[in-house]
């Protein structure tokens, strides 16, 4: 099975989770980056991504570079702004809706993250076959590990 772990990351944590997943599915994934081509650096990128992403702005992104009909499954992973999916993984997923083959979810956050796979689903018209959230202060101890090794037996199940 060909593997696509597509992700955005804004300080890093999400890509690091992106990582280790592909690690644990080995030869057959592939990391996308999807990236944002506006700066959310600092204390102002911060405060402006919880905001477009309270209020659901799509946000302009670069065009995917990886052709999806080449993967039987994309996982896509995004932090949490304010409860919801950053804002380039909305676009992504609306960019995609219509031509993703079967789907997971991840995600990294504080806490206040419910609602936020049911939204990706419905924006990506997929229901996936796993979701996964990591808690931020799992991530910093490393027991993120756990989590990922789970996550990627319920997709190759």
């Amino acid at each position: 099975m060909k593997i696509l772990v597509a992700y955005y990351s804004r300080t890093g944590n999400t890509e690091k989770v992106a990582k280790a997943l592909a690690a644990e599915l080995g030869t057959e994934a592939a990391l996308e980056k999807i990236t944002e081509a506006r700066n959310r650096d600092g204390l102002f990128g911060f405060l402006g991504a919880g905001m477009d992403a309270t209020f659901q702005r799509s946000t302009p992104i670069e065009p995917p570079r990886t052709d999806l009909a080449a993967y039987d499954l994309v996982v896509v992973g995004t932090p949490v702004w304010n409860a919801h999916m950053s804002t380039p993984v909305l676009a992504y997923l609306k960019k995609q809706s219509g031509r993703l083959p079967r789907t997971a979810f991840f995600m990294t956050c504080f806490g206040r993250y419910k609602r936020t796979f049911e939204t990706m689903g419905a924006v990506a018209g997929k229901t996936p076959l796993a979701t996964m959230a990591v808690l931020n202060h799992e991530l910093a101890r490393g027991k993120h590990r756990a989590k990922v090794r789970e996550f990627v037996a319920k997709i190759m199940a």
